[in-house]
């Protein structure tokens, strides 16, 4: 019997209403309704309650296999008139005719009573030899009359009054009135009722309570309406009960009002609990060279690996000892190991991660083309890494994360490293004409991509945010409308960005800390250059706009790693990207003089770490901020005249000046 079903019979049975019950529970009728017809299902709180008022247990309420008739043994059917909006009421007139009924017979039983007894009385005095003349015993009471005055109110107001006079003149009169005041007219008031307003809402487990007001005589009504309050649950889902390789995890949010709780599946699986290389959770064997799966709706997922090779490459198929079925692997969830430093993911995965894979050892990770997705701070542990393999630039630019906006510093790497496309090391990425967009974080933290290409494209091609950010980027040519917020930041090498499409910057920090970003090209009006940082920074960190793609660029790069530019006729060193780490500057740029540029030393050198900085008498001026990021680097000055004046250029306070004599 159907859960909707045994409302409808208990209700019956119980000789309850849909009206009464509806109070009862709280609710309308029409939610009683909507419950016996199956169409609506109570909450958890209100079956408890519904089943206290049916008189009938929680379980059987809800067990559908119990046939509550054959429960009972009940063979016949409740009565159906229980659910006419007026039954309560009709019954209640049954039992008040009843009871008139009864103070009826007893009225007429006195009434008999009362006329036996004057017959009796008139019949003895006519009888009697001792009286000669019943005139004179008459005379003797001439204004003798016995009244008998039965009067019996009952609810439904009868009075029975029986005046018996006998007078001196012989005449017996027997007066009998009888008034049933069944129908007082009684002035009816109707009332004109406003609607009903809502003058409480109630809460998550409580009603709301409604109110109408008559406007002829002020009179108020309340009534409980329903529960319209939602639960106030916590922001964040909670484990109820931790997956196992059996199990699926148990997530819930609890409302802080009621304490209801709102559940859903987590994780399919955590991985087996290995004994004598048997799982003590699933009593099975699911492993194979050491790597660890699961299965779930015929496909298999990677969930660890308990093996001892460096090197782990994963099968793309699982068979289970002494099974014959072949389950596609799909998802690599974790590794969990610290003697894995190459980890090689095959053609079918399309999801990576859900929980930290914990190899603090890994130095390279190859992807399939299949990969679509890598989940939120999987490689966050792995600092060692080196290398990333990639089979192909489309469907690279195409995976996305877990979520919409990683925390700030996080990237799907969070060390720099190298690219390789099919074994090639990654230095020029080139963006096809099929490559709609570039998803968040795909480059990010790549130093080995140095130039960037775009073929333009019929479609809005989107550059999402931090898709190169704190990459080895220095040079780019961008065919994209739309370039969302840090999408280059932190590229401390990019020097001359090339616009192929009209851009707006509508997101903020494009380009910040760039800071070597000397030159911009466009085509007339393609790019609108914001004068800060907050407006996608080129505005403020570019020296020269060109407005012809074709004009030729003011950078230069020596064969010793200084970078210039010439600007209006002045030269300027922007930067350094050598590999010596003791930097000694050229005393000329092809026999001119130059100065040393405004942040000459931010972002370092992408190939080691300076340690001294030499300056020839020559450089007769330095830029502010031209080197406020140097840190514990030793300074050496070739000083023309005296200190002081070298001393206010530099704000040596910053750092510290350790001789006077360079060495060339």
């Amino acid at each position: 019997m159907k859960f909707s079903e045994k409302i409808v019979y208990m209700r019956k049975k119980r000789k309850i209403s849909q009206d009464r019950l509806a109070k009862k529970m709280g609710v309308s009728r029409q939610t009683i309704y909507k419950w016996e017809a199956d169409l609506n299902t109570p909450e958890f709180n209100k079956i408890e309650r519904l089943a206290d008022i049916l008189d009938i247990s929680y379980n059987l309420l809800l067990d559908d296999s119990i046939d509550l008739k054959e429960y009972f043994n009940d063979n016949q059917e409740p009565n159906d008139t229980l659910d006419n909006d007026n039954s309560d009421i009709d019954n209640e007139q049954n039992e008040t005719e009843k009871s008139m009924s009864k103070k009826s017979i007893i009225i007429i039983s006195i009434a008999i009573c009362v006329a036996l007894a004057l017959a009796i009385l008139i019949g003895t005095l006519f009888i009697n030899d001792n009286s000669t003349d019943i005139d004179t015993i008459l005379n003797t009471n001439t204004d003798n009359i016995v009244d008998f005055d039965t009067n019996t109110d009952t609810d439904t107001e009868a009075d029975t009054n029986t005046d018996t006079n006998i007078d001196t003149n012989g005449d017996t009169s027997s007066d009998t009135d009888t008034n049933t005041d069944t129908d007082i007219d009684i002035p009816v008031i109707n009332h004109s009722w406003s609607e009903w307003a809502e003058i409480d809402k109630g809460t998550c487990n409580t009603p709301q309570i409604l109110e109408r007001e008559c406007s002829e005589c002020g009179e108020k009504e309340t009534k409980e309406g329903e529960i319209v309050i939602e639960h106030k649950l916590s922001s964040f889902w909670h484990t109820k009960t931790p997956a196992t390789c059996t199990e699926t995890e148990v997530l819930y949010k609890k409302c802080s009002v009621c304490n209801t709780e709102k559940y859903k599946n987590g994780v399919v699986a955590f991985g087996h609990a290995y004994d004598n290389e048997i799982c003590v959770r699933c009593d099975k064997e699911h492993y194979t060279d050491g790597v660890i799966y699961d299965i779930y709706n015929g496909k298999a997922y990677v969930s660890g690996y308990k093996g001892t090779n460096t090197v782990v490459s994963i099968s793309p198929y699982y068979t289970p000892k002494g099974e014959t079925t072949k389950y596609p692997v799909t998802e690599v969830r974790r590794i969990n190991s610290d003697v894995v430093t190459e980890l090689i993911i095959p053609e079918g995965v399309e999801e990576i991660g859900d929980i930290n894979f914990n190899c603090f050892n890994l130095k390279v990770v190859r992807f399939p083309s299949t990969l679509g997705q890598i989940y939120y701070g999987t490689f966050t542990s792995c600092k060692h890494l080196e290398r990333v393999y990639i089979t192909s630039v489309k469907n690279w630019c195409g995976v996305t994360t877990s979520q919409a906006s990683l925390p700030d510093g996080e990237m799907f790497f969070t060390v720099p490293y190298d690219m390789y496309l099919n074994d090639e090391l990654l230095t020029s990425l080139h963006i096809t004409e099929d490559i709609q967009n570039i998803m968040p974080y795909v480059f990010a933290n790549c130093k080995s991509i140095k130039v960037l290409t775009m073929e333009q494209n019929n479609w809005t091609r989107m550059i999402y945010k931090n898709a190169f950010s704190k990459s080895g980027l220095e040079y780019a040519q961008i065919d994209s409308p739309a370039i969302m917020e840090n999408a280059f930041a932190y590229c401390t090498y990019l020097k001359s960005v090339k616009f192929t499409k009209s851009t707006n910057f509508n997101y903020r920090n494009i380009f910040e800390f760039c800071y070597h970003l000397v030159e911009v090209f466009s085509d007339g009006e393609r790019v609108n250059l914001g004068d800060n940082y907050n407006q996608g920074g080129i505005g403020y960190y570019a020296k020269i706009v060109h407005q012809n793609l074709d004009e030729e660029s003011v950078i230069t790069e020596t064969n010793d790693g200084f970078v210039f530019a010439k600007i209006d006729g002045v030269n300027y060193l922007i930067q350094y990207v050598g590999s010596n780490p003791v930097v000694k500057l050229p005393r000329s740029f092809n026999g001119e003089e130059y100065k040393i540029a405004t942040y000459f030393h931010e972002g370092g050198s992408p190939n080691t770490t300076i340690e001294e900085i030499h300056i020839p008498k020559e450089v007769k001026y330095i830029e502010a901020n031209a080197l406020s990021a140097v840190k514990k680097i030793k300074i050496y000055f070739e000083v023309p005249s005296s200190l002081t004046t070298w001393a206010q250029r530099l704000s040596p306070s910053q750092y510290v000046i350790y001789g006077w004599e360079l060495d060339y």
